[in-house]
C-alpha cells in the first residue's frame, strides 16, 4: 500500500481504518492463491507469456488499485497502459472458469478497462483517513463496557459500527 503524504506514512502508527463497504469491494481479489491456473488456461498468456502479466497479476493489480487506503492510483493505471497489460486481454473467461477459489480474473481485468477508459472512477473512500490522522486521532484501546454513554465520558467518540476515536 502507498500513501502520498510521507508525514502521514511516518505518522502512523497503526493500522490505516477501512469502512465495512469498502473492506467488501476487495472480496474475491486477495484470496488468490496464485496457483497459474488462469494463466495457463488463457490463450493471451500462451502466445505472449514473456509481455503479458495475465490475469493472476492484473487481478493483485486491480485489488491494489481499488483499495480505499491506497493513495497511488493513478501511478499504477499508469502502468497498466501499454499493450501488453490488460488489453491483451480478450475476455475469454478461461480465467474464470479455471479457477479453484472461485474467483473472477476476467472480471477485475473488465473493471481496470473500465479504469483507464476514463467508464468508471475509483469511488471515495468512506471514511476520511487523512482527516483522522490531520487531527491526531487514534483508534481507543477497548474499553470495559459496552456502554456508548460511558465511552463517551471516556473521550471516545463513535465513528462506525464498533470503531471508536480518541
Amino acid at each position: 500500500m502507498q500513501r502520498k503524504n510521507e508525514a502521514t506514512e511516518k505518522k502512523a502508527k497503526a493500522q490505516y481504518l477501512q469502512s465495512v463497504e469498502d473492506r467488501s469491494k476487495l472480496d474475491g481479489l486477495y484470496e488468490c492463491i496464485l496457483c497459474a491456473c488462469c494463466s495457463t488456461s488463457c490463450p493471451s498468456y500462451w502466445w505472449n507469456a514473456e509481455k503479458y502479466l495475465g490475469p493472476a497479476v492484473l487481478m493483485q493489480a486491480y485489488r491494489w488499485i481499488i483499495d480505499s487506503r491506497d493513495e497511488s492510483t493513478e501511478q499504477r493505471l499508469n502502468k497498466l497502459k501499454d499493450p501488453f497489460s490488460v488489453y491483451r486481454c480478450h475476455t475469454i473467461m478461461n480465467c474464470t472458469r479455471t479457477c479453484p477459489k472461485g474467483l473472477n480474473p476476467g472480471r477485475a481485468i473488465a473493471e481496470i478497462k473500465k479504469l483507464l477508459s476514463g467508464l468508471a472512477k475509483k469511488p471515495e473512500p468512506k471514511l476520511d483517513t487523512a482527516a483522522l490522522h490531520k487531527h491526531d486521532c487514534v483508534l481507543c484501546e477497548d474499553t470495559e463496557t459496552d456502554d456508548f454513554e460511558e465511552d463517551l465520558q471516556l473521550g471516545c467518540q463513535q465513528l462506525e459500527g464498533d470503531i471508536y476515536l480518541k
